[in-house]
């Protein structure tokens, strides 16, 4: 009975948030900064330049 009531009110809830926060953290690190320039746009303003 005490490791079942361990796991359903610890385990579980801090394994999801575990989970959770990895995904979260996965899209926030790997995504571009606001503002920063794609190479598209560095490119286009190289060709402009010229």
């Amino acid at each position: 009975y005490n490791l079942v009531f361990l796991g359903v009110t610890y385990l579980v809830p801090v394994t999801a948030m575990a989970i959770c926060y990895t995904l979260m953290g996965r899209e926030l690190w790997g995504s571009r900064t606001i503002g920063e320039l794609t190479q598209r746009q560095t490119e286009s303003i190289k060709s402009k330049r010229k």
